[in-house]
Parts: structure tokens; C-alpha cells; sequence
């Protein structure tokens, strides 16, 4: 689960940690305890997701940078670490595990989204704006996915 969250932090880096917030507000998952408590408090999920739904919408622009830029490649490397030990958490998992393998799946996540979308723009001559609102549909679901079943397991 904490490579999974980290790999879709490296598609989209603020959906997943919004995804979690909501999931703490929601009671679906319990970090109450944790350092990460702050992130189901309703004035942040409520900042989060503005922060999230900007990034959706800055994505489709041209004057956001590559996400394998130093810049945002480290933040999505931190948010994923962070996503990762917030899940372990809420799982009563090792949390420097949870650290690596969120950190890790960012990484991932964003050389491997950030390849697959110029392969489907090049090759496949899909539009990159269709390739963005998939990555987004991805981010999303996928983020509620792994928390969802965190609720039901």
C-alpha cells in the first residue's frame, strides 16, 4: 500500500496527502495518534484539497515544470515518504518501512508517469491533455482505492 500511494504522489503529488486527510477527517483511517493527526483536521483538509484541485488544474498548463526537475522531483519524494509513513500508521506497519516504500514508489511514480505520458503523446499520438486527465483520474481514484480499502479492512 505505501509503495502504491508513493507511486501515485509521483503523478500527482498533492492528491494523495489530500486523499489522506480525508480519509483521517472520515474516520476511514486513524493516525490520530501520530504526528500526521494535524492532516484529518478540518481547516488543513480543506487546504490540501485546494492545493490538490490547483495542481489538477496547473498540470494542464505550460508553465509548470517537468516533475523530474530537482525541485518537484524532491517533493514528491518528501509528500511520498510522508503518504508512506501516514499509511503505515494507520496500519500499524513499520514506519520507516512505510518512509522507504513511499518515498520509493515516488519516485517511481514520477519517472514512470512522466515516460508513459511522453510515450502515449509521441507514439500513440494520444493529445497530452487526454494523458493529463487520465493521470488525474488515476491519482484520484487510486488514492481512494487503497484508502477505501483501508476502511473496509
Amino acid at each position: 500500500m505505501e509503495f502504491a500511494i508513493g507511486v501515485l504522489v509521483g503523478l500527482r503529488s498533492m492528491t494523495p496527502i489530500a486523499a489522506i486527510g480525508w480519509a483521517a477527517h472520515l474516520k476511514w483511517i486513524d493516525i490520530s495518534d501520530s504526528h500526521f493527526g494535524v492532516l484529518g483536521s478540518t481547516p488543513v483538509v480543506y487546504i490540501l484539497s485546494a492545493l490538490a484541485l490547483g495542481e489538477l488544474i496547473a498540470d494542464k498548463t505550460s508553465f509548470v515544470p517537468s516533475r523530474t526537475k530537482l525541485a518537484p522531483l524532491v517533493v514528491r519524494i518528501v509528500l511520498g515518504a510522508v503518504c508512506g509513513i501516514a499509511l503505515a500508521m494507520a496500519t500499524n506497519d513499520f514506519d520507516v518501512a512505510g518512509l522507504v516504500l513511499g518515498a520509493g514508489g515516488a519516485v517511481a511514480g514520477t519517472f514512470g508517469g512522466f515516460h508513459l505520458r511522453r510515450w502515449m503523446v509521441n507514439r500513440l499520438k494520444v493529445p497530452d491533455l487526454t494523458v493529463a486527465l487520465l493521470e488525474d483520474a488515476v491519482a484520484v481514484g487510486g488514492s481512494f482505492l487503497i484508502l477505501g480499502h483501508l476502511n473496509l479492512g
